[in-house]
């Protein structure tokens, strides 16, 4: 098992992530880190758990997918999990709990997430079964894919911030299997690329679809989710302070979890 933090100029959140990875009870773990070149005090605080990390890279990249497929390229363990700077595991027994148990043809194996905002109030976000895959998906701090399926493809860029989309659809479309477990895997910290460009993201997630796997169910779901992600991001987003944006958001998708 690979673990991969992508991180950059993010010296408030990288220990937290650190610790949360070398605190898993699985003892087989491969921990990778990759930075983009931090002008901060990232690198210093990554440097203090240096003899826990196997490999750390620190160079400016394009982004954070070609960063991640920097990090796909070095790992050698047989499934690679990607726990971005700002994020963490649930908890410590996660890793041991999922390969507690027999995944011996599965290529990628999902579970659900626990999303953290800004203001402290958390939600549980769970993902859609394999065969709903296609809609906005799962977290991909979430998943543990198989080395083999992302060393043969990797993430293209072109398609962030959806690019973690296109490769599972793109994988799914030509036979890979995917396994849901109801376990809450991570707590992602809500603000990163899909908040900032998340009209952008579900335009994207559209054009997958139709790409792998286009249907009406599909093109109806997609069209209610522009309208109201374009709503919502061009017209709501820009004028309330983010704290009450999150606090309308949350209510509402109470009643509107698809939303």
């Amino acid at each position: 098992m690979t673990v991969v933090t992508v991180v950059l100029n993010d010296e408030t959140n990288i220990r937290s992530t650190i610790e949360s990875v070398l605190g898993q009870d699985w003892s087989n773990i491969e921990y990778i880190i990759i930075d983009g070149g931090s002008t901060d005090t990232t690198l210093s605080i990554i440097d203090e758990y240096r003899t826990k990390i196997h490999r750390i890279i620190s160079e400016r990249d394009d982004g954070i997918y070609p960063a991640m497929n920097k990090g796909i390229e070095l790992a050698t363990g047989e499934y690679i999990h990607f726990m971005n700077s700002g994020d963490s595991f649930y908890d410590n027994g996660v890793i041991s709990r999922i390969f507690g148990r027999a995944h011996q043809s599965v290529d990628i194996i999902y579970g659900d997430t626990q999303f953290w905002y800004p203001d402290g109030k958390t939600r549980i976000v769970k993902a859609h079964p394999p065969d709903e895959i296609w809609k906005p998906f799962f977290n991909h701090q979430a998943a543990f894919f198989r080395a083999s399926l992302l060393k043969s493809n990797g993430f293209d860029p072109k398609y962030r911030p959806a690019s973690d989309f296109h490769f599972v659809m793109k994988s799914s479309s030509e036979g890979a299997e995917l396994s849901y477990l109801p376990i809450v895997v991570n707590t992602y910290l809500i603000g990163g690329d899909i908040f900032h460009q998340e009209f952008k993201a579900v335009l994207l997630y559209w054009e997958t679809t139709q790409m792998f796997a286009g249907t009406w169910e599909m093109k109806w779901y997609y069209l209610r989710k522009i309208l109201w992600i374009g709503f919502i991001t061009k017209m709501i987003k820009p004028i309330l302070p983010d704290e009450l944006f999150f606090r309308l958001q949350r209510l509402f998708r109470r009643f509107f979890p698809e939303s």
